[in-house]
């Protein structure tokens, strides 16, 4: 197949899988974007499963998590706006399962997500940086409360 004809079945959505450009999916179909979604769960979910064999402490994990993992997430959501819940209702419980690996009582992810010095591991919360990055420009005090928000 020439470079035109795979260029055609990209971006007119016949394709399952949605071109990649220095590590962003550029979907132009629902189906890419699920294709996409599942691939970014997948990801974070070998890493977890990689990185729980190391019997690390929580708070190497909430680093793992924040800095190997979840970065990779942060990345795609500059450019990819995923708009179903499910997938950072997902990614949360692959990360607070990956954070409470042998750990009893469970502890709430809302708790996981405060800062260190607050009782907390200090994970980025998913949910707020979607927010923060899904911004579409039209108000920067949004952006800048929600930014100070996230480092109070």
């Amino acid at each position: 197949m020439n470079f035109w004809a795979k260029c055609n079945l990209y971006f007119c959505g016949r394709s399952a899988e949605p071109v990649m450009y220095l590590g962003f999916p550029l979907c132009s179909s629902q189906a890419q974007l699920e294709f996409s979604e599942a691939q970014l769960l997948e990801f974070v979910r070998n890493g977890c499963q990689l990185h729980v064999r190391r019997n690390l402490s929580v708070r190497d994990r909430a680093t793992v998590l924040n800095c190997l993992l979840l970065s990779r997430i942060w990345h795609v959501l500059r450019v990819t706006a995923f708009p179903k819940t499910s997938f950072m209702a997902k990614l949360q419980t692959i990360c607070s399962t990956f954070l409470l690996h042998h750990m009893y009582p469970p502890v709430r992810f809302s708790i996981l997500c405060r800062p260190r010095d607050t009782g907390g591991l200090g994970i980025l919360d998913p949910s707020l940086n979607k927010m923060l990055y899904s911004y579409d420009g039209s108000s920067l005090s949004y952006a800048a409360n929600l930014l100070w928000l996230l480092h109070a």
